[in-house]
């Protein structure tokens, strides 16, 4: 007989050799640590967590250090998988410590160990029970147990001088095992453990591919059993972790993927070595402890794997709240799922998700979480965006989950009423959150279906002329090409005609889609005719707060914006919002775009305070509401730009154009008209006139390449290189800049007409750098011409009228005709005064230029060389104020 103090080489009874590979956990093993030596505890630790987590590995850890590092300490293994793998612990420690009476057959073997190691006598000691994950069949509570049906637990020892510590799954198996005592939960990883943990699997160190291990560790979320089992993979298969990588990405080969075995020695023969079957244990027990958590389980593994709200799922049999608790309760537990009490929201492993769809093949739970996602989802208006905020955030939640079942469902369900009726609620909820195109894809797989019904008769929430119609204003919202959007209104408005009564909702549709995208095109005419007439019906058929009412109105403010009726356009939005607000609120979209909207009316009437105010209000609350990164709050960011070089301030315009800019390329790219746009007033502020040059022609030969020389993109960046080029020039020979703005007045002319408004806005450019080179009859006889057309064309009140006359009336003081300066002058401050009012600071400035003319008149001190200079010099010091920036009145008016 063996004593138990004297047999030194026994004393480490574990099953498996020390893992040479393992890496990071410092902090938990000192928790464990600390915990198992506190004093007055009833020697019992828990660690807990989610399969694959790795609690075995830093159990056997803590063994192997706790041997070393405590002379005399005894550490034993108990495997307590089943009833037979903890009995078969008992009966190897027995063995390896030379109990007595252990090979007696009529002795108690469970027993004799627990005796042996409680007596006083006994040496310190530390027993490992792992994988306590099923209580009830240890008790011997459940009628399918492998040895006769007593408590196998009682067999633990408990006294002063030994400890236990447990590793289990469930966390109510952990509390309960320790009596409610002290409970560790194991987390995944961090990622510099991760990267490490990876690293040394694949027996490499190779700097170059740590950008492919973080990759690598961060789409398996840091979990330990998916590195390990990558790691396993990448050297039996001999490929790179980005190639392995790639496979992961591919959800047609990822289930195969992690279904491969691999050999780990240090963990127990009990446990799956694979991936998607590693969880299949806990789900069991959860299957069989309580079906409606393994159903909700299921439910869950059908949707995203992350941020499920609470409200989605509690529904049907779970709509009481204690209910929906209880079945929640064991997914913890097991730390299959998390949660985040404060956000009512629920999160998994993403592997976890993969798991559960390999083990249910049918469609049965995604059709199951479509039911409750349509039972949930926001019902969003298809004419108009008016929606509240607490509908945006819900769409913001759930539109991950709707599009996860839909990838399930899409194909094989798409002509089923349900499926439709989910594309068509997450179509819309897209475009509330900006996502045209995706929104326009959407849109477009409803086609078939919805044909498909109206031929079976089949009714929907919604019609197919509703989605034509939204997909026709996607094109116009995306930036994209306006030609196709008119030529789908056009087509749409001719067919409806052919059934409808000129009244019909449809019809209304129809015509206000088609003026927006004429308006696109500069036809404002034309969409003014069209909206007049749809404005009409739409309030003798629907109602004046109709929202599709309400959606002509708003046409019709860009229709008034787009003729620089100011005053007319914010008296329509100010109709708009006392519609709006009474029925709605103030707390929605549309108000915010209508905000934003009346500050760009008011900064075109000069009115620079007023819009500065509106403008800062209107982005403040889309950021709130809408986010950083929507279209709405991109739009008042450009718009935040233009007031602020109104206000002087050039570098904070700039930073808003490139928030801007950034925003319109992340989200449509490099060649949108939106991000081509939002380049130039970027690079037109940017403190590098060499880097502005260099941006504004590589815009303008992408936009000409992309969208053709005419288009108004291409039109405008031109005009921005030119304003650009100039101020190069400042004090130096402007014979290039010259060269430039005729080059492009004769291409204007001979593809536009010389009366174009971009043909007379070249004309402009050309007569202000003839001026500035002190070609006075040249520069003013183009002036004279140029404000004759632009007062035809464009009338007097326009803004490229008003810098005409400014440029008219500097020309005639160059020629010494200080009369005909005096006259110009005096009908510019009636313009001003009737549409700044007569105290505004342009008007104010333009009347001190009327007394300096005046004083000239009668003085006759200044020469021409000099007014020259003046003339020259003022341009780019008065650039940065509205009322005299002949750039700013030209150009940026978003």
């Amino acid at each position: 007989m063996v004593d138990l103090e004297t047999a030194a080489f026994s004393r480490l009874v574990v099953p498996y050799a020390r893992n040479m590979n393992f890496v990071g956990r410092e902090t938990i093993l000192q928790q464990v640590g600390s915990l198992l030596e506190m004093p007055k505890s009833n020697n019992r630790v828990a660690l807990y967590g989610l399969g694959g987590v790795g609690k075995s590995q830093v159990a056997l850890e803590l063994a192997y250090r706790a041997h070393t590092t405590t002379p005399g300490l005894c550490c034993l293994w108990v495997s307590a998988v089943s009833r037979t793998t903890f009995a078969q612990s008992y009966r190897e420690i027995a063995s390896s410590l030379g109990i007595p009476g252990v090979n007696n057959p009529q002795a108690d073997g469970l027993d004799l160990v627990k005796s042996w190691l409680q007596r006083e006598t006994a040496v310190p000691w530390l027993m490992i029970v792992d994988n306590v994950d099923d209580l009830r069949t240890l008790k011997g509570e459940t009628s399918q147990v492998d040895m006769a049906s007593f408590n196998l637990l009682k067999y633990l020892p408990q006294c002063d001088h030994g400890k236990l510590l447990f590793t289990s799954r469930s966390r109510t198996a952990a509390l309960r095992i320790t009596g409610g005592g002290m409970v560790v939960k194991l987390p995944l990883m961090d990622v510099s453990e991760a990267q490490q943990l990876l690293q040394v699997r694949l027996d490499e160190d190779n700097s170059q591919a740590s950008q492919d291990y973080l990759e690598l560790v961060k789409a398996l979320e840091y979990l330990p059993l998916a590195i390990s089992h990558a790691a396993s993979y990448i050297r039996e298969m001999s490929i790179t972790p980005a190639r392995y990588l790639r496979l992961f990405n591919d959800d047609k080969k990822m289930a195969r993927l992690l279904k491969h075995t691999y050999e780990d020695l240090a963990r127990d023969g009990g446990q799956s070595n694979t991936v998607i079957t590693t969880w299949r244990i806990s789900f069991e027990q959860i299957q069989k402890d309580s079906p409606e958590s393994a159903e909700l389980l299921k439910i869950m593994g059908s949707l995203h794997w992350q941020s499920i709200p609470q409200y989605l799922l509690q529904q049907d049999q779970w709509e009481d709240e204690d209910d929906f608790h209880d079945a929640v309760a064991p997914l913890l537990a097991f730390s299959l799922v998390q949660s985040s009490a404060e956000l009512e929201m629920f999160s998994m492993h993403r592997l976890i998700q993969i798991a559960i769809r390999s083990w249910t093949r049918t469609m049965e739970w995604e059709r199951t979480a479509q039911r409750l996602l349509l039972q949930v989802f926001p019902r969003l208006e298809v004419h108009i965006s008016i929606s509240a905020e607490e509908d945006i955030v819900r769409c913001r939640q759930l539109l991950p989950h709707a599009q996860k079942v839909l990838e399930i469902l899409g194909s094989p369900d798409m002509f089923s009423v349900p499926c439709v009726e989910l594309k068509f609620r997450t179509a819309a909820c897209l475009k509330i959150l900006g996502q045209y195109q995706q929104a326009r894809a959407l849109y477009e797989t409803l086609i078939t279906p919805l044909v498909d019904f109206s031929e079976r008769h089949v009714s929907t929430g919604f019609s197919l002329a509703n989605v034509e119609d939204e997909i026709t204003r996607l094109y116009l919202l995306e930036g994209g090409n306006y030609n196709i959007a008119v030529q789908r209104a056009r087509l749409a408005l001719k067919s409806r005609k052919e059934f409808l009564l000129e009244s019909d909702p449809d019809i209304v549709c129809a015509k206000n889609l088609l003026a927006l995208g004429l308006i696109e095109l500069a036809q404002f005419k034309d969409a003014e005719a069209q909206l007049k007439s749809a404005y009409t019906a739409a309030v003798e058929s629907l109602g004046k707060t109709h929202n599709m009412t309400i959606a002509v109105l708003l046409s019709l403010t860009a229709v008034y914006k787009g003729q620089e009726q100011y005053q007319r356009a914010a008296e329509t939005y100010q109709s708009v919002m006392d519609l709006l607000i009474p029925l709605h609120g103030e707390n929605n979209d549309l108000i915010i775009e209508c905000r934003a909207g009346m500050a760009e009316v008011q900064r075109c009437m000069l009115r620079t305070p007023e819009a500065g105010v509106l403008i800062r209000q209107a982005l403040a609350r889309s950021e709130e509401k809408l986010g950083p990164d929507h279209p709405v709050t991109t739009l008042a960011l450009t718009r935040l730009g233009c007031q602020r070089m109104d206000e002087g301030d050039k570098p904070g315009a700039y930073v808003a154009f490139e928030r801007a800019w950034r925003n319109h390329r992340n989200m449509y790219g490099d060649e949108s008209r939106l991000t081509l746009g939002c380049l130039g007033r970027m690079a037109v502020g940017h403190a590098s006139l060499t880097e502005a040059e260099r941006l504004l022609k590589e815009a303008i030969e992408r936009s000409k390449r992309i969208w053709g020389p005419l288009e108004k993109t291409t039109l405008g960046l031109e005009d921005d290189l030119f304003f650009v080029l100039f101020r190069k020039t400042l004090g130096s020979s402007k014979q290039a800049t010259e060269a430039y703005a005729r080059s492009t007045l004769e291409a204007r002319t001979n593809s536009l007409g010389e009366d174009a408004k971009s043909t007379l806005r070249a004309a402009q450019n050309v007569a202000f750098v003839l001026l500035a080179q002190n070609k006075v009859d040249e520069g003013q006889k183009l002036c004279l011409s140029t404000l004759n057309k632009q007062t035809k064309v464009l009338g007097s009140d326009s803004r490229d009228a008003r810098v005409s006359s400014e440029l008219l009336s500097s020309a005639y003081q160059l020629q010494r005709d200080f009369y005909a300066s005096e006259v110009v002058l005096h009908r510019l401050i009636r313009v001003l005064e009737r549409i700044a009012g007569p105290d505004h600071s342009s008007t104010l400035n333009q009347k001190s230029r009327l007394g300096s003319v005046i004083v000239m008149a009668y003085s006759n001190k200044k020469s021409n060389a000099n007014v020259s200079r003046t003339f020259a010099l003022s341009y780019p010091q008065c650039s940065s104020t509205r009322s005299n920036s002949f750039f700013h009145l030209m150009r940026h008016v978003a």
